[in-house]
């Protein structure tokens, strides 16, 4: 309540300091604060970024009022890139970002407070926030704000809106919103099921590279479920999703190389990849190997 009260007055007080200000100023300022922030992105968006001289450059720009280095100044700060980590100040910053409208500091902020980072857990708050970035089209806050009619966190579950908000997330291309719809329509969560709808969303996610989705696609290819059965169109997923480090790919892809289906038998490569599974905890990959190793014996 105390951190509500005084964000109340530090904008009361924004607003009225702006308003006293001579227009010839605010545009000096304006000028100066773009300046700053260019030479801030030049240090910090680079093959070999120097973060120090990043930070001192959007300070500049941010103390002058400039959102988008308010922005990058707190994601510095959260997570000690050039500065010494602290959520309070990267909370401070997303803040004086959000009052002026910014979509990823209005998300980052709601992100930080869902949390309980640099302020005071609040999932009401945290969904308030996220909705103001979603009706902004930011399309990580809609599939947040998603999963919160989802689960009833911060606000009543709704079913309708948090599948109406992950469409709008992945319309936007968002391969997690992707991800979940996939699971929606293959299990029939607050949709109807519909196995092709859900392959659909699977391979749209896994084509931006979602490795729960490749798995899954590779899964549905394998199965005929919702798709054309095929070994051959499963097994390129499969390996997208191993090389990711996912197990259960790993170890599936591990059994095909030990069959020879659809892959040339390989039983150094079915080793490699029950080592791989069996490294993440597979127990199965653990006994495949053992058995595979013994066999070779």
């Amino acid at each position: 309540m105390k951190k509500m009260i005084v964000t109340a007055l530090v904008l009361l007080l924004t607003l009225t300091t702006a308003a006293c200000l001579p227009a010839a100023a605010m545009a000096d300022d304006a000028a100066e604060a773009e300046t700053f922030y260019t030479a801030g992105l030049l240090q910090y968006c680079t093959q070999y970024p120097d973060y120090g001289k990043a930070a001192t450059a959007f300070a500049e720009a941010a103390e002058r009022g400039h959102a988008d280095a308010q922005y990058y100044l707190g994601e510095m700060y959260e997570n000690g890139l050039g500065v010494e980590q602290s959520d309070e100040q990267a909370t401070a910053l997303y803040l004086k970002a959000a009052e002026q409208g910014h979509a990823d500091a209005l998300c980052r902020l709601a992100m930080m407070i869902e949390a309980g980072r640099g302020w005071e857990q609040n999932d009401v708050l945290a969904a308030a926030l996220y909705r103001k970035a979603a009706e902004q089209g930011h399309a990580d806050a809609q599939y947040r704000l998603a999963m919160m009619y989802e689960d009833g966190r911060g606000l009543d579950p709704d079913e309708e809106l948090a599948v109406s908000w992950y469409y709008s997330a992945a319309s936007r291309g968002h391969a997690e919103a992707m991800y979940n719809l996939g699971q929606m329509y293959e299990n029939g969560w607050f949709v109807e099921a519909d196995l092709h709808t859900a392959a659909m969303w699977y391979q749209a996610a896994a084509e931006r590279g979602h490795t729960e989705a490749q798995y899954s696609l590779a899964y549905m290819f394998y199965q005929g479920f919702g798709l054309e059965q095929s070994v051959n169109d499963a097994v390129p997923w499969l390996m997208l999703a191993a090389q990711q480090g996912h197990g259960e790919a790993q170890y599936s892809l591990a059994i095909m190389y030990e069959k020879g289906e659809g892959v040339a038998q390989d039983a150094g490569a079915a080793a490699a990849l029950y080592q791989q599974a069996a490294d993440q905890g597979n127990e199965a990959a653990g006994d495949a190997l053992r058995r595979l190793q013994n066999g070779q014996e």
